[in-house]
């Protein structure tokens, strides 16, 4: 069986495609669908598949099993879940961030409740050389950190962009426990076309291990 996924969104979606180069026939992108006429012609040029101005008739034509939302965190991700389920879509992948309130998260689980619908956000770093270093020093009980009991995370940039990241890889750092206690604080507005948000933010999570991050 090949499974059969379509892309909404080709200015980042094109690096999604790329997740799919090598296997087939397991897997392959069948086509896209951007609303822009000039990336539109430019995803068309660049791959020779398909690439359509509407998801609807997208997912009525090529019946995909997973579809990539890789559009504006400004469109809610809830917004994509009736569509697939309707298509018979297995898999829907959401860009980051998940959300940019917390009302369109709750949205976003709300729709996809009893529909059978599987969800999963992109947060493709952990497959970087760097995150399989951090394993690997975790993981090696003679030179390695042993056990973590606390993690200093820092960045700079969009905090709706980037510390996401930020606070996916600290939680591989603590060995994926989730936290039970989280506390933190935003500050100021950054106006930005794609990542509205605090202009600065900062938090602490507590797990059940005992083992914390700041944040």
């Amino acid at each position: 069986m090949t499974y059969r996924a379509a892309i909404v969104g080709t200015r980042r979606g094109l690096h999604h495609a790329k997740a799919y180069e090598g296997l087939e026939p397991r897997m392959r992108v069948v086509a896209f669908c951007e609303a822009d006429p000039d990336r539109r012609a430019e995803a068309a040029k660049a791959t020779g598949l398909p690439v359509y101005a509407d998801n609807g008739e997208m997912l009525e034509r090529e019946r995909p099993d997973i579809v990539h939302a890789v559009t504006s965190p400004l469109v809610p991700r809830a917004l994509w879940v009736d569509p697939a389920t309707s298509a018979g879509v297995r898999v829907l992948v959401v860009e980051k961030p998940l959300a940019l309130r917390p009302s369109e998260a709750e949205s976003l689980f709300d729709t996809a409740a009893g529909t059978g619908l599987k969800i999963a956000v992109n947060h493709q770093r952990r497959y970087m050389p760097f995150a399989d270093a951090l394993l690997d020093l975790l993981a090696d009980e003679e030179t390695g950190l042993g056990s973590v009991h606390f993690v200093r995370a820092s960045t700079y940039g969009r905090v709706m962009d980037l510390s996401t990241h930020l606070l996916d890889l600290a939680l591989l750092a603590l060995g994926d426990v989730a936290p039970t206690h989280v506390w933190a604080v935003a500050e100021g507005f950054e106006e930005h076309a794609w990542y509205p948000g605090p202009r600065r933010m900062m938090g602490t999570f507590t797990c059940a291990s005992g083992a914390r991050l700041l944040y």
